[in-house]
């Protein structure tokens, strides 16, 4: 009787710890699937946030693109006379051929509000078609990432901004690659903060690299020419224009040539 007693009482501890593992393993299972479900839906949102976004922005940048339209059919404005937009109107349509990519509306500001909208306009910079440079600013991925593909902009490329007087045609020069504090680059003069400004610039700023906050890809353009609207859109937004810019950069005379010696110009007058 005795030996069955403490026979009993020898299996009483295998139990309690045969109990204690099945907790234990039950915990960590429990662990596991809340730590797969959190995964999932942080995976979801890091997909909505950088397609979803995409998705939602596209179809709003086109009822800006045609309201804008509808705007430009009114009465036009000679260039000299296009007014300062107020902080979130959209008032202007950029277009890269090389891209190829739908036009996108151009809203005045750069907070995330405005560029969730398209592309921003930096405030008290140039206007399009004006003498000193006209700054813009837009995402590189998420809501409908306007300057996604500015690396693969090449010199001579156009880049064409429509407003309700007609169309300011520019063609891209260079880029460099700065750090998110380099206002310079927003200057009058691009990259030459205080010199007065003989030319007409444009100046597109995106985050490099792609999904990264941590430098800005910042390509520079030159104003060719701007086409009234009395004289139709210019030739740069047939769908032959990628295939044009492609062939003058085959040689260095044309556009090409052309923008590379005065922005060479430019950068030797300002010490560069």
């Amino acid at each position: 009787m005795e030996r069955f007693e403490e026979s009993n009482l020898r299996k009483e501890p295998d139990g309690e710890v045969r109990m204690g593992s099945r907790l234990f393993w039950r915990v960590i299972s429990v662990i596991g699937e809340l730590l797969l479900t959190a995964g999932v839906i942080v995976l979801g949102f890091a997909a909505w946030f950088v397609w979803g976004t995409d998705a939602a922005a596209a179809p709003e940048h086109d009822k800006s693109v045609a309201r804008l339209h509808s705007r430009f059919e009114t009465p036009a404005l000679p260039h000299k006379q296009l007014p300062v937009p107020e902080s979130g109107r959209e008032f202007a349509v950029i277009t890269v051929p090389r891209f190829e990519e739908k036009p996108v509306p151009v809203v005045e500001g750069t907070d995330l509000s405005v560029l969730k909208r398209g592309i921003g306009h930096v405030p008290d910079s140039a206007l399009p078609g004006e003498v000193g440079n006209f700054a813009t600013a837009g995402h590189r991925v998420t809501y409908g990432r306007p300057y996604r593909h500015i690396d693969r902009l090449q010199p001579g490329d156009p880049i064409i901004v429509e407003t309700a007087p007609g169309w300011s045609v520019y063609r891209f020069v260079r880029h460099q690659i700065v750090e998110p504090g380099a206002t310079q680059v927003l200057a009058p003069v691009p990259d030459q903060p205080g010199a007065q400004p003989t030319q007409a610039w444009m100046t597109l700023v995106a985050c490099h690299p792609p999904f990264s906050a941590r430098l800005r890809y910042v390509g520079y353009a030159l104003l060719e020419r701007q086409v009234p609207r009395s004289q139709g859109p210019p030739a740069e937004l047939s769908a032959d224009a990628p295939r044009a810019a492609a062939g003058a950069r085959a040689g260095t005379s044309g556009p090409v040539g052309a923008y590379a010696a005065a922005d060479r110009a430019v950068r030797r007058e300002g010490g560069h």
